[in-house]
């Protein structure tokens, strides 16, 4: 078998592979698969070896999209029978990524599909913190959208990958990525699936009960409530050098005065780890409204949230955990900075 390729453009590469076996394109993938799994390549079982991080990058990175708002890399996923569709599993199976790190996006229970509106190619989607973290980013130009969007994270190149310095988040237990492969393979994969049959599918999956995107990134109403309740009716910004009465007003439902309850590290920053209690103080509303991206001064912004890490002991710790930071007295006003390039 002979492999040659064709350069047509600066960015369009035609790799065309002679077929001298006359083997069909099924017979072609099984020899692939038998050849990779046979290979060096899949006899460690773990992703401390480079040459399975360099696999996974040639995978997520080169034909991935980054999804910021969901915290995924996704990459389009082909396949012609069932077979392959379970292929995906080399992931889980060979190299020990955790199943909570992982989702399958089919689309073919989705509106614009049925319809023949839009029939999108079915996505492999891996946890973006975590692969930046523990994999790495080979691809200069998207390594530099990376390093501008997660300013606040820390990150070193070596060998000329770039890996950013997320802290360790809790690992759910959830099968969800095992369970949808099995769903597809047994309700979906190769079936002509009329309206009926697609409303009763995606009840099974409760895709209805599923919150729109927008919907996700809302702050929770019973955690911002919480807050409310259980932290003292002063303004983590100001109280020490205004009295409240002149900077709030009171509810006549309850004769309490009126706070916001605010992310000291900007929620839309990274919505899966900062609606957390540790992050969230009381503000006056002038506070508040001060500490809107270009609309207070920056002094005036610093000052504030100064005097929250000040009067917050957890939320202070939180922030240098979250950036990785130690935490002692040296770093407090790098700390404030970067807290400050945070706000949105």
């Amino acid at each position: 078998m002979n492999i040659f390729f064709l350069n047509t453009t600066l960015w369009k590469t035609i790799f065309i592979v002679e077929n001298d076996l006359k083997l069909t394109t099924e017979q072609f993938f099984s020899k692939l698969y038998f050849y990779l799994y046979n290979s060096e390549l899949f006899s460690s079982k773990t992703i401390n070896n480079e040459n399975i991080k360099m696999f996974i990058r040639g995978f997520f990175e080169t034909r991935g999209s980054i999804d910021f708002k969901l915290n995924y890399l996704s990459s389009d996923y082909f396949y012609s029978n069932r077979l392959e569709f379970n292929k995906c599993l080399i992931f889980t199976n060979y190299f020990n990524i955790s199943l909570a790190f992982l989702n399958i996006n089919f689309r073919q229970l989705q509106n614009d599909y049925v319809e023949n509106k839009n029939q999108r190619n079915t996505q492999i989607r891996i946890r973006l913190d975590w692969f930046l973290k523990n994999i790495g980013i080979i691809n200069d130009y998207k390594a530099n959208i990376l390093k501008t969007k997660f300013k606040y994270i820390n990150y070193f190149e070596k060998n000329n990958i770039t890996y950013f310095n997320f802290p360790d988040k809790n690992v759910s237990n959830s099968n969800t990525f095992l369970e949808r492969i099995q769903f597809f393979v047994t309700y979906i994969s190769g079936r002509d699936i009329d309206k009926n049959e697609v409303k009763k599918l995606r009840q099974e999956l409760k895709f209805e009960d599923i919150p729109n995107e927008s919907e996700q990134s809302k702050r929770d109403r019973a955690l911002v409530e919480s807050i409310i309740r259980t932290k003292s009716d002063k303004c983590s910004g100001c109280f020490q050098k205004y009295d409240i009465n002149t900077r709030s007003f009171k509810w006549a439902k309850n004769n309490n005065y009126y706070f916001e309850v605010h992310h000291n590290i900007a929620l839309s920053n990274d919505y899966n780890s900062l609606d957390v209690p540790d992050n969230l103080v009381k503000l006056c509303p002038i506070c508040h409204k001060c500490l809107k991206k270009n609309v207070g001064f920056k002094c005036e912004q610093m000052e504030i949230i100064k005097s929250i890490l000040n009067s917050e002991k957890e939320v202070k710790e939180f922030a240098f955990n979250y950036f990785g930071l130690e935490s002692c007295k040296e770093n407090e006003n790098f700390l404030i900075e970067r807290i400050w390039l945070c706000l949105k």
